[in-house]
């Protein structure tokens, strides 16, 4: 409730700042606003509990121990992210720049519903059962199918309508933005299935692992170099996405179990999201060759919905499920004289 407080405050500043004065500052103005109702309520919201200075040795300790490498991934998350645009910045017009700038901030809603839900429902629960890797895995696959049944649902979603969204509510010089958007689908997804597991040796104190796997998300940027060269746009963006897949590759050796489990789950989606979503495409750029408007809304509607509705249901079910789940006490019996 506190974050939700803040998006909204933070969206109705921004935009009453934007109507008084259409400047830059409204986006600052926005955020800051945000972030002091997120400060303040954070201090508030747990009455009789008040932050105060203080010190504690061994709590240091345990966090330059655990933490140094959480800071190191950091930064190299911080270059995964944008070094595409650094790149691209020097081989595109700023035209170009700009429909790619657009296509990802469309395409990665999928990535920040996946993200929220990964770091706040995945790793508590993987945090939860760090003590216990065997009931670890098992909580964290059924755990994970749920995000991934979303996230799939999403990129597809946004795969299916960004053309017609770009080419309906935006002007010509935009309308390339809508293709971007479907190949940088490909690229959110292999990030969220990264996410979606990376929590898991995070949460078994290896921070190291993590660091790594972003230092290997970060040089998958040189295949997206090649791949620039070999199909301009497209192939970067394909390029890319082969960044993550090697991460995810990296972080499967430091599991403590259930390795072909989870990479067998990553792949049965990632399988299931092609053989729908490629379909479902080639579907509408046959009914966008028609020219009738009412046939892309219906298709549209239909295609992108589909697989919102089926995750959706198969999600409420899986946490209908899991909230009757019966929780049996263990019950050691020990025979004694053979009885």
């Amino acid at each position: 409730m506190l974050e939700i407080a803040a998006q909204m405050v933070s969206l109705s500043v921004m935009i009453g700042w934007a109507l008084i004065s259409p400047t830059v500052w409204a986006m600052v103005a926005g955020g800051l606003a945000g972030g002091l109702l997120t400060l303040v309520g954070s201090h508030l919201i747990v009455p009789e509990h008040r932050v105060r200075p203080g010190w504690d040795r061994e709590c240091a300790r345990e966090l330059f121990k655990f933490g140094k490498w959480i800071f190191l991934s950091t930064l190299f998350t911080f270059l995964a992210l944008n070094l595409d645009k650094l790149i691209l910045g020097n081989v595109l017009t700023l035209a170009n720049l700009g429909l790619y700038s657009i296509a990802f901030v469309f395409a990665k809603v999928a990535l920040y519903v996946s993200t929220r839900l990964a770091g706040t429902v995945l790793f508590p629960v993987y945090a939860k059962y760090r003590d216990d890797t065997k009931r670890l895995m098992s909580v964290a696959l059924r755990a994970r199918e749920v995000v991934l049944w979303a996230g799939v649902a999403v990129s597809l979603c946004f795969a299916v309508v960004a053309p017609l969204f770009f080419e309906t509510l935006w002007d010509e010089r935009y309308h390339g933005a809508g293709r971007l958007a479907q190949w940088m689908s490909l690229y959110v997804w292999t990030m969220i299935v990264l996410l979606t597991m990376q929590g898991i040796p995070l949460a078994l104190g290896n921070s190291r692992a993590l660091f790594m796997a972003n230092v290997w998300r970060c040089a998958g940027i040189a295949l997206a170099i090649g791949g620039y060269v070999v199909g301009s746009l497209a192939g970067f963006i394909v390029g890319l996405a082969l960044g993550p897949v090697i991460a995810h590759i990296y972080l499967l050796a430091h599991l403590p179990s259930q390795v072909g489990t989870i990479l067998m789950q990553g792949v049965r989606f990632t399988a299931g999201g092609l053989a729908y979503g490629i379909p479902a495409i080639a579907i509408m750029e046959w009914v966008r060759g028609g020219g009738e408007v009412w046939s892309e809304v219906v298709a549209v509607l239909i295609l992108a919905g589909l697989p919102l509705l089926v995750a959706g249901v198969v999600v409420w079910k899986r946490i209908r499920g899991e909230e009757r789940r019966p929780v049996w006490p263990v019950v050691a019996v020990e025979k004694v004289g053979g009885g």
